[in-house]
This record gives C-alpha cells, structure tokens and sequence, in this order.
C-alpha cells in the first residue's frame, strides 16, 4: 500500500507483500539518516529471524528544521497529543526569560512542552528561535 509520501510499512519495516521491507525515506517520515539506518538493521535482523528486537518508536526522533528562525521538535504536538486522546497539560517558556538568551541577543522565540496531564509523562517539546 501506498500513502501520499510513502509505502505503508508495519513495526517491522515489512510492506504488505510477503517478504519485502522498505526502509529510509520509502518508509515515510520522519526522513532523517539515523533513522534509515536503524531501519535497516531492524529490517536486516527481522530477516535474519532475531528474537531480541524492538521497534522504532518513532515518536522519540528529535527533528530539526534548519531555518531562520530555527525549529526543533520531538514527541506529540499539542493537538496530536489530544487527538490521541490524552488530556494534556501545556507549559511555555518565553527565550526573553532565559539569561543565555539574553545574553546572546536572541531573545525571540519559545520552548512549548506537553505532558500528560494524568501521569506527567513528557508527550512533546517543541522549540522555535535562535
């Protein structure tokens, strides 16, 4: 199966035909070199018939958009996090606020964390600004 950037893999890099793995940017976002490789060993291993192995869970890949203002994010959004169905506690940090920041002049720009607000556990950051 195809979607609109990507062929359609499960938790075992294994498209929907028996015997054939996509990995990398065939496999869809995020598309980051680190990502493919490891892939491809999950892929290689799986193949190999290995026991002991784990899926990518590729919520946990930090991604960078190399801009001006730079971007960086990992984990859920705010409305992705929602959309999963977590009731979600937000907290923002203003670079103004930061003494580094200050420091460097640069002091446009945010942190934005999500949590959930059940457990705390830590769904998303996401930063923009110098």
């Amino acid at each position: 199966k195809v979607e609109k950037t990507h062929v359609v893999v499960n938790e075992w890099m294994e498209t929907g035909v028996k015997g054939i793995y996509a990995i990398g940017d065939l496999a869809g976002p995020p598309w980051l070199a680190h990502k493919a490789s490891h892939e491809g060993i999950l892929a290689a291993e799986r193949i190999a018939g290995e026991k002991n192995i784990h899926p990518i869970n590729t919520r946990l890949i930090p991604g960078c958009t190399y801009s001006t203002p730079q971007i960086a994010s990992v984990g859920l959004t705010e409305a992705k996090a929602k959309e999963a169905g977590y009731e979600v506690k937000v907290g923002r940090f203003p670079f103004r606020a930061n003494g580094k920041a200050i420091a460097l002049g640069e002091t446009e720009g945010f942190v934005k964390t999500v949590f959930d607000a059940k457990t705390g556990e830590l769904l998303g950051a996401h930063m923009i600004g110098a």
